[in-house]
Parts: structure tokens; sequence; C-alpha cells
């Protein structure tokens, strides 16, 4: 299927579903017994309409369509702090957990215009390439990332060893931006020990 086409469909799926929510919503939300139970019964028929009934239902990626959805419900939510993890966001959060991953080398936490850098480990990607902490990265590879969930930002930012990305850079101090072409590498978190 072509790249227009899979916007079109997605498109038009994503219609469906917001016009049968939105409808199903109206006509259950005047009814103060609305359960869980309905609200989700409501998205089941949203679900079969569109993979059963709908006119171009065999161009329908359903794993696209679902993850559409979950996309949809974390976006509702309005928290940068929640994020819904595939797979493969969920081996990476593992992989971050054992302290070690590919990518640059910094901590960061979500801030107005991107995301703030709160440390930079020794001997990183990121100290190489004289990213300090208080900077403020703003664009991934020229994405402006603004209003983008922490986790989205942070597997847009690691990637595989060897493979470059440019960071769009504020330094607040100075209050000039830059670019910032750096080659990822493997990073190891340092454990902190207290005696």
């Amino acid at each position: 299927m072509s790249k227009p086409l899979k916007w079109l469909v997605g498109i038009s799926a994503g219609l469906v579903v917001s016009v049968l929510i939105f409808t199903g919503g109206v006509m259950l939300g005047s009814h103060s017994s609305e359960t869980e139970d309905d609200n989700f019964a409501a998205i089941e028929d949203a679900w079969r309409i569109i993979t059963e009934e709908y006119v171009e239902k065999d161009n329908i990626d359903t794993a696209a369509l679902s993850q559409a959805a979950i996309e949809a419900m974390m976006d509702f939510i309005d928290d940068p702090y929640s994020t819904y993890l595939n797979r493969e966001s969920y081996l990476e959060t593992m992989n971050q957990l054992e302290g070690k991953y590919e990518g640059i080398g910094t901590e960061v936490s979500i801030a107005d215009k991107g995301v703030v850098v709160i440390g930079v480990y020794t001997d990183s990607p990121a100290e190489k390439a004289g990213i300090k902490p208080g900077n403020i990265i703003t664009a991934v590879n020229g994405e402006d990332i603004a209003g983008m969930g922490l986790m989205d930002i942070v597997l847009k930012v690691r990637g595989p060893k060897g493979t470059s990305i440019t960071l769009t850079v504020l330094d607040y101090e100075a209050g000039t931006h830059r670019d910032v072409a750096i080659i990822r590498d493997e990073v190891h978190e340092k454990s902190v020990h207290f005696d």
C-alpha cells in the first residue's frame, strides 16, 4: 500500500473511530449508570465496525490502528510523565535500568521547549560534543520536540552505536541555539555508592 493511501486510510479510520466514540459518548453520557464496561464496549464496537464493516477494511493495518488508539488515549490524559511502552520501548527501558544502552549519555528532564540536560556522563558522546547540564535540547534531527513525552524524546535520541544524530541545543545562559552532531556509542551509567 502506498504511503499516501496509508495516510488516507489512517485518517479515515481515525475519523470513523472519533465519530463512533463521540456518538456513543453522547448516547451513553445521559445515563448516570454508565460504567467502565460500557465505555470499553463502545471502543470494542468501534473496532468491530472498522475492521468488519468499513469500506476499505482489507487495507487497515490493525496493529497500526491499535497503536493509534493507544496513542490517542495517552494524548487525551495529557500527562508528560505517563507513557505507553510498546515492545521496543519496554526493551529500551529495561536496558536503561540495567545501566547500559546505546545513545549519547545524558540525563534529561522534560521542559517547556524540549528537554533540559540535568547530567552528562563522563567520557560520553554528549560530553565529547560539549553538551553541558543546563542546556536545553529543542530539536532532534531537525524535528521540534516541544510538547513530546519524555520517553518519545529519549527513544528519538537513542540509537545504534556508530549512528549520527543532530541535536539543536539552546544554551540558556548565552541565549544561543546551535546544532550539535553526535555519534552514538555504548553508554554505561555509573552507579552511585554511599559509604
